[in-house]
């Protein structure tokens, strides 16, 4: 029991500091995920505010804001000529200063000030679809002050923006989903703080686990055959043998029992027991002379106390117990007895003449 206890809190102690280390990689890898994430996200900005500082370096865009009735009747169609958008572009738009559309369609679907927008860039979700909008100003050119003309806004659906053609190698990206409620605005600067992803399983990390996982039933199998053999074991050199002590005690308690012949040094000795088993026989020969002794002492105590210890025949104690003896037999029945009566006349004189040693002889005689 004691070792079962012991292997079993090594074993927990192993599995708790496997799941802590497994847990502490976990964290890792999603803090390097959401890095990978924030890197493609720059990386996506990036592209586009290098096609809105070529669409914002030429004249016509400048004249389109300086003339918005001409932008609304050619719309965004006229700046998708201007650039090479990637595919997931939803839309493009020019604002004025004040952030209202110049388009007159919600193509680009800003319902917000462009103002109030942190770097004028972040993320919503229109009917269950998650977009992002980035925004570039637009100076006007030939002032010795900068003037805001306007804004470029981007349309793009985020999600398939982080599938389009990227490289993983922390995060499965099919899993990625955003945490943003209808028509809520959310700035980019905080947006990963909204994404929930699934880790790409690590095949060296997932064999490692499956290798202790391994070790530890091995372990656990081991440790199950080395417990049966040591019961098997100790049933064996130990408890057998002190079941035939135990009974052989209870046999000589009832006054039943001989020497215990077993020897019980085997081919794993136990001294002890035959320490247990010599003792025992010592006891029991010591125990059956005094056996013997006492039956002698019992039949020659008997002997003196129902025989004349001159002539040795029965005394009157003797001729008692006889004599119920023939009634017990008899038991009721008529049965012939005969009694002889000797008698020596003038005995006396024998004694008072040569001495009562003389006398004895004579009767013996």
């Amino acid at each position: 029991i004691f070792m079962s206890l012991i292997f079993g809190l090594l074993g927990w102690g192993m599995q708790y500091k496997l799941n802590i280390i497994r847990d502490e990689a976990h964290t890792r890898n999603q803090a390097k995920g959401l890095e990978e994430i924030h890197h493609v996200i720059r990386h996506i900005v990036g592209e586009l505010e290098h096609n809105a500082k070529y669409i914002a370096s030429q004249d016509e865009t400048h004249w389109q804001l300086a003339n918005p009735a001409h932008f609304i009747n050619q719309g965004d169609s006229h700046i998708h000529g201007k650039g090479k958008f990637p595919v997931y572009l939803r839309a493009v738009e020019l604002y004025t200063p004040d952030g209202n559309g110049m388009a007159g369609h919600p193509a680009a679907e800003v319902q917000v000030p462009l103002s109030g927008q942190d770097s004028g860039n972040f993320a919503t979700r229109r009917e269950n679809r998650d977009f992002l909008y980035v925004f570039y100003p637009i100076s006007a050119t030939g002032k010795s002050v900068p003037v805001l003309q306007g804004h470029l806004g981007f349309k793009l659906d985020i999600l398939d923006a982080l599938k389009y053609d990227q490289h993983y190698s922390l995060v499965d990206i099919d899993t990625l989903t955003l945490n943003i409620r209808e028509a809520e605005i959310v700035p980019l600067d905080q947006i990963l703080s909204r994404m929930d992803f699934s880790l790409i399983p690590n095949t060296e990390s997932a064999a490692l686990a499956a290798s202790i996982d391994r070790f530890q039933r091995q372990l656990l199998f081991s440790m199950i055959v080395l417990y049966l053999l040591l019961y098997l074991m100790l049933s064996t050199i130990l408890s057998a043998p002190l079941r035939r002590l135990s009974l052989h005690i209870d046999t000589l308690r009832k006054g039943q029992g001989g020497l215990l012949a077993q020897n019980y040094t085997r081919s794993l000795p136990v001294a002890e027991l035959e320490k247990v088993r010599i003792s025992l026989n010592d006891y029991q020969n010591k125990l059956e002379e005094m056996h013997f002794s006492l039956n002698e002492k019992n039949d020659e105590l008997w002997q003196l106390a129902h025989h004349d210890p001159l002539t040795g025949i029965y005394n009157r104690r003797g001729f008692e117990e006889d004599w119920g003896h023939v009634l017990s037999v008899s038991s009721g029945h008529r049965l012939g007895v005969a009694l002889l009566l000797f008698d020596c006349d003038h005995f006396k004189a024998i004694n008072d003449t040569y001495g009562h040693p003389t006398g004895d002889q004579v009767i013996k005689a």
